[in-house]
């Protein structure tokens, strides 16, 4: 009995062990702020892509409190988002601001129309326009 119980143990734990974690989120970070993001799965058979982008201060120096970068955040941010395809930009159809409750972070919804070209991956590109003036670029595979 103690056989069979040390045998299932040292299954069970090889097989949990060989199960690598994969966060969901692709991240892109630097002394200033921290860009993740994820694609959303496609729940209604739609051709478009959507992704769950946050942003999240880290730098002391970005004050974000002021009610005009602050309004920039919420409301001004669909020219800071596109995607690349051979060197030509495509500007999402759609960006919309998603209240997390979280101090010094943004999360948004940002949906690209799917290209007549069958990719594998989309390279997506933040273009800070309000707060550092960087541009960060995440590259993600289209499941």
């Amino acid at each position: 009995m103690k056989i069979n119980r040390l045998f299932l143990g040292l299954v069970l734990t090889s097989t949990l062990g060989s199960c690598g974690y994969r966060s969901p989120f692709l991240e892109i970070k630097d002394q200033d702020m921290t860009i993740q993001a994820m694609q959303l799965k496609d729940q209604n058979g739609e051709t478009d892509l959507s992704y769950k982008v946050r942003l999240t201060l880290n730098d002391k120096n970005i004050n974000s409190q002021s009610s005009t970068k602050n309004n920039d955040l919420l409301y001004r941010m669909d020219s800071c988002f596109y995607a690349t395809e051979n060197g030509k930009k495509t500007y999402p159809i759609m960006v919309q601001y998603v209240a997390n409750g979280v101090k010094n972070s943004y999360e948004y919804l940002v949906q690209f129309e799917r290209n007549k070209q069958s990719t594998d991956s989309i390279t997506i590109v933040y273009d800070d326009h309000y707060l550092n003036k960087k541009t960060y670029t995440l590259r993600l595979a289209i499941r």
